[in-house]
């Protein structure tokens, strides 16, 4: 899985598809419900940065092991959305998790072949 960043350099999973309302003013951090919910195999997660910071997002399965990181950088104040792709996993559920200065939140998510 690969992450490309509006950059165009590779990461480890996903690919950056947007920044959302770039001239808005975010008032908090959010991490929104994925969708489409179910999902096969590929699934957008959208999440808000109120200031700059590093944002790191990451899926687990439900014994609670890491099975990707889908973000690891730099984000800056907007609502952004990224990529999931899940073609290497089984069903199942998966939680995902945000964290960026000092705010931390996490959901669910259905993958289904």
């Amino acid at each position: 899985m690969k992450l490309l960043d509006n950059t165009g350099a590779s990461r480890s999973s996903g690919g950056t598809i947007g920044l959302f309302g770039s001239d808005a003013v975010v008032e908090s951090y959010q991490l929104y419900q994925n969708y489409p919910n179910p999902f096969n195999p590929t699934t957008t997660l959208q999440f808000s940065v109120k200031e700059p910071g590093h944002v790191k997002i990451m899926v687990h399965n439900t014994l609670g092991q890491l099975v990707s990181i889908v973000a690891d950088r730099d984000y800056e104040s907007g609502v952004h959305a990224i990529s999931f792709d899940a073609t290497d996993l089984a069903s199942g559920v998966y939680i995902y998790s945000i964290s960026v200065n000092g705010f931390t939140d996490l959901k669910k998510m259905v993958l289904i072949r």
